[in-house]
């Protein structure tokens, strides 16, 4: 059996990034992932506020709409979920293809697909936010709670040029208190580069990201610092993490 430090990322663990991006690219639509960065604040009660950054270059055909697939099996909920580019908010619907809104829904596997809507663009670069907090999200131990982010799904259709992740915590930690990692398809991936900036904020980078690569990053701080109590799933997830 492992130990929980060393146990190999499930696609399914708080990850949840497992499917996001404009139109597939095709014969007739081709284009460049330019940059994906995501922007994570633990907040003091366990919440995870988040902030994904997706740019894109259109090389070639029309593209209107963009999606987030978020796996849910390790999360309580997820809300106050907003979308925008670079010159306005997208308004939420229940409707869809409406430029400049967006709406959600669950996939038949019981992902929360966002997806969002803009007039038809070509031959140029689009920049999207996409932001929602994640409730019940952050596992808790008595050696140090965890926050398991995986800032790169791994169908993203097209080499990821870059991608770039910022972990906020809060209250009063020592650098030297902090554990972090990254993982590509479960396994430690020392190619990305790894930063504890000080005790509160730990940056990880990484660079042309071949299309079917994820990559997953871990911080352990202090039990203590947050708020909250273990999620419902911990316990199963930790059984199938330790025997992996």
């Amino acid at each position: 059996m492992k130990m929980r430090w060393l146990a190999p990322i499930l696609a399914f663990a708080l990850v949840l990034f497992t499917l996001g991006s404009v139109e597939a690219q095709s014969s007739s639509k081709v284009y460049r992932f330019k940059r994906l960065d995501s922007d994570v604040s633990v907040q003091p009660n366990g919440d995870l506020q988040i902030v994904e950054t997706q740019e894109y270059q259109y090389v070639q055909g029309s593209f209107t709409f963009g999606f987030r697939d978020i796996p849910t099996a390790r999360l309580d909920r997820i809300t106050n979920i907003g979308v925008s580019d670079d010159t306005r908010k997208y308004q939420p619907t229940d409707s869809t293809g409406i430029p400049f809104s967006f709406t959600t829904f669950t996939t038949d596997n019981g992902d929360l697909e966002i997806r969002w809507f803009y007039p038809a663009t070509r031959n140029t670069s689009k920049t999207f936010n996409v932001a929602y907090t994640v409730v019940g999200g952050l596992r808790y131990y008595p050696d140090g709670d965890q926050l398991y982010w995986k800032p790169v799904f791994p169908t993203h259709y097209v080499t990821l040029e870059s991608s770039r992740v910022t972990v906020h915590l809060p209250g009063t930690i020592a650098p030297s208190q902090l554990k972090v990692e990254a993982y590509t398809k479960g396994s430690p991936n020392g190619s990305v580069s790894k930063q504890i900036v000080n005790g509160n904020t730990v940056q990880f980078a990484a660079n042309n990201i071949p299309d079917g690569d994820d990559v997953e990053v871990r911080v352990q701080f202090p039990h203590g610092i947050v708020s909250g109590t273990k999620p419902s799933w911990q316990a199963q997830a930790d059984l199938v993490d330790q025997v992996k």
